[in-house]
């Protein structure tokens, strides 16, 4: 095997492909279904004029970009005002793509089954604007026909309510028709071309990355080119792998690093609590290399799939909201804001649903068991009984801000820094460093919030003086951590 990743940093070697199992130069090392190779699909390419350069037509005569109009001849604008050109399409080579009389192909106005303009979803920095979409060529510069014999163009990506999905500046996410290994689009079960995803919430909001553009999932191939579909019929789309930052991992050729299907017993797909197939990627630093327990690396569910907890559920929230992963294993709810636990991390939880430390390890309760999440976000120790917070209640995820300072009563609680202790996931304190706070034996410490006192893990009482400082020590998390080639 032999193929190069990098993410934040550069990540080479050999065993690169245990995670880039089923990309290019990675074709011995690549991971199997039922037996069969799994491939990831081209996707039509589109190139589009520059707007200084001049462009000949057949004749020899300067081709002009097109402006937009409505039915009454009136041009139209984007959400700044500025009117809508009609781009050309180009070849690779920088010449004009041509229909059969070798006409120039410019863009188009998308339009839905009724002839109706697409208009793009309304945000709080911009108005609804018409959306253009793009021929797409094959490697070879050809228009690429669908089944209808018409040549194939991007899509926007729409909400329920018909509107165009946007990037963070605005502008309609597009979706491109995937090809097999012959270059010809793949038809889906409906007769019509197979295109890759958006992955959005459940409140339909996009799943923004790093650059402000859309998470866009593939759809996987077996060797036949046929998409690989879980036992409901569901096909199995992979997005890319993200560092915590929301920052894509890519290969030596630029191409995005696909999430990796989660297997069952039997080498196939397995299918989460919402019908759909799971995908996951290693938990990565914000450096970009893995971070290991043991050695091994730690999978995380993919950006935009819905976490399931240690009983199958999709977990949500207590307002019935269903959370998403973010990037990096991290959470977020159906706006897309990132969730935290009370201490103020991120929230992290692997691909069975464990909430996890940064550096990857279980989150913990007092029998040093890890804790679980419930399916409408209540937090529960192994035992499936809820943990409770500060003020005695359940602590329940959801939260996007840390809950603040620890107190018993109308006392502070102080770490070893003389700074107020925080609450984590499980109960336990940390300092305002995030270091867990032990015992003299090196045992974790917990808040009895019905005691009001501070335990360890026996339940016995550890001493706090007037002025709030717990007698502890802090211990700082230990990260393991390796380039992408295990």
């Amino acid at each position: 095997a032999s193929c190069t990743v990098s993410g934040s940093t550069a990540i080479k070697g050999d065993a690169a492909c245990a995670v880039n199992a089923f990309q290019d130069g990675c074709k011995d090392a690549a991971l199997k279904i039922d037996g069969d190779v799994v491939k990831v699909p081209a996707e039509g390419k589109v190139s589009v004029a520059d707007s200084i350069k001049k462009y000949l037509d057949k004749n020899g005569i300067a081709l002009e970009p097109k402006s937009v109009t409505d039915a009454y001849g009136n041009a139209l604008t984007n959400r700044d005002g500025q009117i809508i050109y009609r781009t050309i399409i180009i070849t690779s080579t920088g010449v004009p793509v041509t229909d059969a009389n070798g006409n120039a192909i410019y863009s188009e106005l998308a339009k839905d089954d009724s002839g109706k303009t697409l208009l793009t979803k309304t945000t709080k920095k911009s108005a609804s604007a018409p959306v253009l979409i793009f021929n797409v060529l094959s490697s070879d510069d050809k228009l690429i026909l669908g089944p209808d014999g018409k040549p194939l163009s991007t899509k926007p990506a729409l909400t329920s309510d018909g509107f165009a999905q946007v990037d963070r500046d605005g502008n309609a996410i597009l979706l491109s028709p995937v090809l097999n290994s012959k270059g010809q689009p793949i038809i889906g079960v409906d007769g019509n071309p197979l295109y890759t995803k958006l992955m959005v919430t459940s409140d339909e909001e996009p799943l923004l990355d790093a650059n402000g553009k859309g998470v866009i999932a593939k759809p996987l191939l077996n060797g036949n080119d046929k998409p690989i579909t879980a036992s409901n019929g569901a096909i199995l789309y992979a997005p890319p792998m993200y560092d915590p930052n929301g920052k894509p991992i890519v290969d030596a050729k630029g191409n995005p690093v696909l999430a990796k299907p989660v297997l069952d017993a039997n080498n196939k797909v397995k299918l989460g609590a919402d019908g759909l197939p799971q995908v996951s990627q290693p938990l990565l630093s914000a450096s970009g290399s893995v971070i290991l327990q043991a050695g091994k690396q730690i999978a995380v569910g993919a950006a935009g799939t819905a976490p399931i907890n240690s009983a199958g559920e999709v977990i949500g929230k207590a307002t019935n909201a269903l959370l998403s992963y973010g990037f990096g294993g991290t959470i977020v709810d159906e706006k897309t804001r990132n969730l935290v636990t009370p201490d103020g991390r991120p929230l992290i939880l692997s691909a069975t649903g464990t909430p996890l430390f940064t550096n990857g390890t279980p989150i913990t309760d007092k029998k040093g068991a890890p804790i679980q999440i419930g399916k409408s976000g209540t937090v529960l120790d192994s035992t499936g009984k809820a943990i409770l917070g500060a003020d005695g209640k359940a602590l329940i995820i959801g939260s996007t801000q840390s809950a603040g300072a620890v107190k018993i009563g109308t006392l502070t609680l102080l770490g070893p820094n003389n700074k107020p202790v925080l609450l984590g996931l499980n109960g336990a304190l940390f300092d305002s460093s995030a270091n867990a706070l032990v015992s003299a034996a090196g045992k974790p410490l917990f808040l009895d919030p019905k005691a009001k006192k501070v335990v360890d893990a026996a339940g016995k009482a550890v001493a706090v003086d007037k002025k709030g400082k717990i007698a502890a020590k802090s211990q700082p998390l230990k990260v393991e951590t390796s380039s992408i080639t295990s």
